[in-house]
């Protein structure tokens, strides 16, 4: 009796396993596990003490977005269609000297804007990766 039931139990667990394996949702505008990204815009972007820049568009096909930042300047994103400007107060820190990759798939492909809140001029380099193979 007991090894029916845990027969059965294990035969109810392989075909849940199954099941989810064929029904899982990818996320959207991602790359798939294991395919490469490939780059479709890279822009270098200069924005004095301050300054708002829109840096992407809305865009339905974007796989991910890489941000490089140089130097000891941290910049504030905001990663939303929304009206509101990134400031000191609302956005998302990207810190200093570091080069982020924004999947597509958590951060999605909205219209993104920066602000700089350095007290110079800050140069950083924004891509925006569009297919995969």
């Amino acid at each position: 009796m007991k090894k029916t039931l845990l027969f059965i139990f294990a035969g109810m667990i392989a075909i849940v396993t199954v099941w989810q394996s064929y029904n899982s949702i990818p996320a959207k505008a991602s790359a798939p596990q294991g395919m490469a990204a490939t780059s479709a815009s890279t822009s270098q972007i200069t924005l004095i003490e301050g300054q708002v820049a829109q840096v992407f568009a809305s865009s339905t096909s974007c796989v991910s977005r890489v941000i490089s930042v140089g130097g000891f300047k941290n910049l504030w994103i905001m990663l939303t269609d929304s009206a509101t400007l990134p400031s000191v107060n609302v956005g998302n820190l990207h810190a200093a000297s570091t080069t982020v990759a924004y999947d597509a798939g958590v951060y999605g492909c909205g219209l993104w804007r920066i602000y700089n809140q350095s007290a110079t001029t800050s140069i950083f380099t924004v891509t925006e990766f569009t297919g995969f193979r």
